[in-house]
């Protein structure tokens, strides 16, 4: 039995956790919350309850190490050691895959030799623990000697799966201080929370799954077959849009359950389908704390390290999102996600950035107050134009291979005009409609 957060199972573990936990003294609360995180991760698979385990106590010990030592070998030393530690990690779990074709080819080993289960919520905690750790090395956090508190931070089951990403320093002092009743405004707000959520992923989300499944399949058996290049588009429009409300609609009933829990966890979407005017902004409204993320610990060191010149930016973002594509998954996909998505942006930036540089200079040629920003047609054009970048970049992340989304755009170059498939028009309209409507509530 897996706790699916759009299961009944889910909602029965939910209600008791919540009812035992407000019933509870409350100094046992957050003994209460730990041992439910880790019954809810071992629902999914128990054997790597200890890995978890692992994970949180190295970071723990390695952030107390590096804050009782003022020497800079051994602040790195620590730092480098517990970065190593969940970099292996996190690689062999993720990458087993990879390294099993590439042993097998050069040593003649059996295929399927690595093949090992990914352990869930890897990707998430891991970055959990990494941001406690070099905030400790920045001197931005101090070391916690709350093992208890600390090991919730890293397990809590409302964000362990898919986030939203939390910073210790956030956390920690809520799971410190605990409320001592539930608020009324508070459950109210969770409520509504959870049945948005379970509107955006079983409603919206799994209603574009048939959509995504018919059209992305694997080439290498049966050419994929002639379709509408109109209904081809929708498509891979369907696609993105698909993963944007399964992880919004994920975000919407963590940050519910944790508010029945009198915790509050931050915001991660701020409606990137329908008010994204651009690429750059669109990133500024989806999965705002993998953003901040990155930007904090891998973009930052990169211009720090690299400067800030026009060359040396491009290429940062473009390392930024392949990054990024490398941690979401295993396949070549997510890499071509991330290096096109990356060019996408860094391409917007340099070009809005030379757009405001020639205003500015006909403005200053003028000696007059600078003229607002035209809004109407190009303003619909640049969001088009943002959309349909990012469903050319899902189309590789959906797709089961490589060569299957070359079939796919293979498919769109040919422009046929047959006759269109209105289940898929039908539903895409219905989810269009219904997103509109509910990001403008």
């Amino acid at each position: 039995m897996t706790l699916a957060f759009n299961s009944i199972e889910y909602a029965v573990f939910l209600a008791a956790v919540v009812a035992v936990y407000w019933l509870l003294p409350r100094p046992w609360r957050r003994g209460c919350l730990l041992a439910a995180s880790y019954a809810f991760y071992a629902t999914f698979d128990w054997r790597f309850t200890p890995l978890l385990a692992a994970t949180t106590a190295v970071h723990l010990v390695a952030g107390r190490r590096i804050a009782a030592t003022d020497r800079p070998a051994a602040r790195r030393g620590w730092l480098a050691a517990a970065i190593a530690f969940t970099t292996l990690v996190l690689g062999f779990f993720k990458y087993a895959g990879w390294l099993d074709v590439l042993f097998s080819r050069l040593f003649g080993l059996d295929h399927d030799l690595l093949t090992v289960a990914l352990p869930i919520g890897i990707s998430y905690y891991t970055f959990h623990t990494l941001s406690y750790t070099v905030d400790i090395y920045r001197r931005e956090q101090e070391p916690t000697a709350d093992l208890v508190g600390f090991a919730l931070f890293v397990a809590y089951f409302p964000q362990l799966l898919s986030g939203p990403l939390t910073r210790a320093r956030r956390m920690l002092p809520q799971f410190g201080d605990l409320p001592r009743r539930a608020s009324p405004v508070q459950t109210v707000e969770g409520l509504e929370l959870i049945l948005i959520g379970l509107f955006q992923k079983v409603a919206l989300a799994d209603a574009l799954a048939p959509i995504t499944a018919a059209a992305f399949v694997d080439t290498s058996s049966a050419p994929a077959p002639d379709r509408n290049v109109l209904v081809m588009v929708l498509t891979a429009m369907a696609g993105m849009a698909q993963l944007v409300l399964d992880l919004t609609g994920y975000s919407n009933i963590a940050r519910g359950t944790s508010k029945l829990l009198g915790i509050e966890l931050p915001h991660n979407f701020r409606q990137p389908l329908t008010r994204s005017r651009n690429l750059q902004d669109y990133w500024r409204r989806h999965h705002l704390t993998l953003m901040a993320w990155l930007r904090d610990y891998v973009f930052r060191p990169l211009r720090d390290r690299f400067g800030t010149g026009r060359r040396a930016a491009f290429l940062i973002v473009v390392a930024v999102f392949t990054f990024s594509g490398v941690w979401h998954g295993s396949s070549a996909g997510w890499v071509v996600w991330g290096v096109l998505m990356g060019i996408g942006v860094a391409t917007e930036t340099a070009l809005l950035r030379g757009l405001d540089q020639r205003r500015r200079a006909r403005t200053d040629a003028a000696s007059v107050s600078p003229a607002p920003r035209r809004g109407g047609l190009r303003q619909l054009r640049a969001s088009v134009l943002c959309l349909a970048w990012l469903g050319l970049c899902a189309v590789f992340i959906r797709s089961p291979s490589l060569a299957a989304a070359a079939s796919y755009f293979g498919g769109l170059s040919r422009f046929r005009w047959t006759a269109p498939d209105w289940d898929v028009l039908g539903t895409f309209a219905y989810v269009t409609a219904a997103v509109i409507l509910l990001d403008r509530r």
